[in-house]
């Protein structure tokens, strides 16, 4: 009886370290914002490529360069709007001021660019 009940509780330690683990795995609040803020760059990585190029073709007057570019950058609109959509809906429970915050800090921490691009 006793061998039975030390097999049982060893299996219910390792069990319960096992389920512990499992809950120091998730990731903290802030890491969170920063999983989403490399995610959010990944999204807009491509679409802002395109706008840079438009800006830099618009500052030197490439009217030719612009239009070409342009149908580029109307078929990525979509792509990057799909994309957000998803980090957004990953990431609902991040809401209200504080979060904002905090998202906004490790955005621009994670992708200065976008940042820049956004004017903050």
């Amino acid at each position: 009886m006793v061998k039975y009940f030390s097999i049982f509780s060893l299996v219910m330690f390792f069990g319960s370290c096992a389920e512990l683990a499992g809950l120091l795995d998730q990731p903290s609040p802030s890491n969170r914002h920063e999983m989403m803020a490399k995610e959010i760059c990944d999204c807009s990585s491509d679409f802002l490529n395109l706008v840079e190029k438009m800006n830099a073709y618009s500052q030197s007057g490439n009217k030719t360069a612009m239009k070409n570019i342009l149908p580029k950058l109307q078929s990525e609109l979509p792509v990057y709007q799909n994309c957000m959509e998803r980090v957004e809906e990953r990431y609902s429970d991040l809401k209200g001021k504080n979060h904002e915050n905090l998202s906004g800090a490790a955005l621009e921490k994670v992708c200065p660019r976008l940042n820049k691009m956004m004017g903050k």
